[in-house]
């Protein structure tokens, strides 16, 4: 702590260590006062305070804007048709979490011994009707009909990006990969 006395001083600085030493003269009697480090710790305390605040800041921004893009990029209505191994199998998306299946496999969604997400197929009937579907992030969406949970994903375009034109699923059992292409 530094005194004053309201009398001349001077100030100087002790090399090898964090004290700055006041000298108080006052009536000719000198007083030394050494204030030792407390104003550096702080500034390096304060330093590493905005530090850890910048970095926070910047690992929260990229994040949010992932969040934000999180939904799909098609426009709904829309449709996807199967090809020569299931031509009668399709699925319309429409607003408000809407959608219609035809001819479409019944089973929920689970962790292939791989980890990779799997349609556990439930029944050997196949569904046409009313469901609803969600979207889990911008590449898969979850549809549900009945006792039915299934997770699909939009197929790998050009260059591996992917843009739903065709979607596509996994058989647990089969391995038997769904694919569904767009129709305009």
């Amino acid at each position: 702590m530094r005194h004053s006395s309201g009398g001349p001083s001077s100030s100087r600085w002790e090399p090898g260590s964090n004290c700055d030493v006041t000298q108080h003269l006052d009536d000719g009697v000198g007083s030394e006062v050494a204030e030792c480090g407390s104003s550096e710790r702080f500034m390096n305390t304060g330093l590493r305070f905005i530090s850890v605040a910048v970095a926070s800041t910047l690992l929260v921004i990229p994040t949010a804007g992932c969040v934000a893009s999180a939904r799909p990029s098609f426009q709904t209505p829309a449709r996807w048709q199967g090809g020569q191994t299931f031509p009668t199998t399709a699925i319309t998306l429409q607003d408000h979490d809407r959608a219609q299946v035809t001819d479409f496999p019944q089973g929920v969604t689970r962790a292939d011994d791989a980890g990779h997400p799997c349609l556990d197929v439930s029944a050997p009937d196949r569904y046409s009707g009313t469901a609803t579907w969600t979207a889990l992030d911008a590449y898969s969406v979850q549809v549900q009909f009945e006792d039915s949970d299934i997770t699909i994903s939009s197929g790998p375009a050009f260059l591996g990006s992917q843009d739903w034109t065709e979607l596509r699923w996994k058989e647990c059992d089969t391995g038997q990969i769904w694919t569904l292409g767009a129709v305009q």
